[in-house]
C-alpha cells in the first residue's frame, strides 16, 4: 500500500535484487516488509543506499533495532542528541554516513 498500486513483481524485484532496495523477510511463500523503512510517501529517503550494505545474515530484529535506536555516532548538531539511523535519514542528513555504519554491522 505504501509503495502505491504498482506491479507486485516490481516489489519482488526490489526485494531480491543485488543490492536490495527494499528490506523484507520471506516467510513461507510470502514477503513481509517491515514498516520502519516507509514514510507515507514511499520509502525513507536514502534507505536504499543503506539496505545494500547490510549483511543478509543479520537477524531481522537486529536490523530493526539498529535502524530505530539512537546511535552516539549520529549526533544532531543543533540539539547534540544522538539520532537513530532512521531519524538521520528522515531529517536529510547524508545516507553515506549511515551506509558506512551498516557495512560494519
Amino acid at each position: 500500500r505504501l509503495l502505491g498500486k504498482g506491479d507486485p513483481s516490481r516489489i519482488r524485484q526490489r526485494l531480491t535484487s543485488t543490492p536490495s532496495s527494499l528490506y523484507g523477510i520471506k516467510v513461507r511463500h510470502e514477503w513481509l516488509l517491515p514498516r520502519f523503512q516507509f514514510t507515507e510517501e514511499g520509502t525513507v529517503p536514502g534507505i536504499e543506499q543503506i539496505l545494500g550494505e547490510l549483511d543478509p545474515e543479520l537477524h531481522p530484529l537486529s536490523v530493526q533495532r539498529w535502524f530505530t535506536l539512537p546511535d552516539p555516532d549520529l549526533t544532531d548538531e543543533a540539539s547534540r542528541e544522538p539520532m537513530s539511523p532512521l531519524e538521520w535519514l528522515r531529517t536529510g542528513h547524508k545516507p553515506s554516513v549511515v551506509a558506512r555504519m551498516a557495512s560494519e554491522l
